[in-house]
């Protein structure tokens, strides 16, 4: 009797424990289909390897930037006009009047202080 050498001896191990369907195919097919899942079990133990390198020493989360706080107003609609904003303006400009006129009167146009 020739001994088996250790492929032998795993292809007849494997044959042994092929599923009925998969035993009475042609020796051909079913190493064909015992490739397939040996390929099909080595990418998933593959993907599962690669997912836990990356959860253990992934990429360290980028520190964010500062927000942009400058706007740029032009995006804006120009303001309408209210009655509160023009009673606003008509105050500062009599209070402005009446600041000039106090210089010009006590004469120290010059001065720092209204008289």
């Amino acid at each position: 009797m020739a001994e088996q050498t250790p492929w032998g001896a795993a292809w007849q191990w494997i044959q042994d424990h092929l599923p009925g369907p998969v035993a009475a195919l042609p020796a051909g097919v079913q190493v064909t289909v015992v490739a397939g899942v040996l390929l099909v079990g080595a990418l998933v133990l593959l993907a599962m390897l690669l997912v836990l390198i990356r959860i253990l020493f992934g990429r360290r989360k980028a520190t964010p930037k500062a927000p942009d706080l400058e706007e740029d107003l032009s995006t804006y609609p120009p303001l309408r006009s209210s009655v509160a904003m023009a009673k606003l303006i008509r105050l500062t400009q009599r209070a402005l009047n009446r600041c000039v006129s106090r210089v010009s009167q006590s004469g120290r146009a010059g001065s720092r202080w209204p008289g």
